[in-house]
């Protein structure tokens, strides 16, 4: 998964990766701590991203686009006045 390494920098499989870097981590060594995820833009291939797993904050940086592409995809009902903050919020749960 791409991350971007957040305040400290960290040694990734005998690399040294600088606060802000970018880099591929293997999801089971994903720390959210150490980490942040990158955003869906920067992901190859949109139409298998879970954005179930995103925060927020980090959904408010995908286009209007994507998330009602995610929730078609998802079966999940919006109406076509529904604005980013409602498809933020039917995709959290809130």
């Amino acid at each position: 998964m791409k991350v971007t390494v957040k305040d400290t920098a960290v040694v990734y499989n005998g690399k040294r990766y600088e606060p802000k870097a970018s880099l591929e981590v293997d999801e089971k060594h994903f720390n959210e701590n150490l980490f942040s995820k990158n955003e869906a833009a920067s992901s190859p291939n949109d139409e298998e991203t879970d954005y179930f797993g995103f925060t927020a904050e980090q959904l408010e940086k995908v286009s209007n686009d994507k998330l009602k592409a995610f929730l078609d995809k998802e079966g999940i009902e919006y109406k076509s006045s529904d604005k980013k903050e409602d498809f933020i919020n039917l995709i959290v749960g809130e």
